[in-house]
């Protein structure tokens, strides 16, 4: 059985290659892997397997992630 640390980096690196390791936010630049996360589109404690499905992750850069961790918090 994989450990959670394992199925996060699964996670990342899958939802990064889907996207080109391109940001998906508002600057759409290509980045190094270090300098993107794996963003959980919607709250990971409403989804099966904590939301570590594809179809539930964005590539962000730093700058983008923190925007929208902003945005969300704002909107509840």
């Amino acid at each position: 059985m994989k450990n959670k640390k394992d199925i996060r980096n699964e996670f990342r690196l899958a939802v990064f290659e889907r996207d080109k390791y391109v940001c998906q936010g508002t600057c759409r630049h290509s980045y190094h892997e270090s300098e993107l996360d794996a963003h959980h589109i919607y709250n990971r404690d409403l989804m099966p397997g904590g939301g570590y499905v594809l179809e539930n992750g964005i590539t962000l850069c730093h700058d983008c992630h923190e925007l929208a961790e902003l945005m969300w918090n704002k909107s509840l």
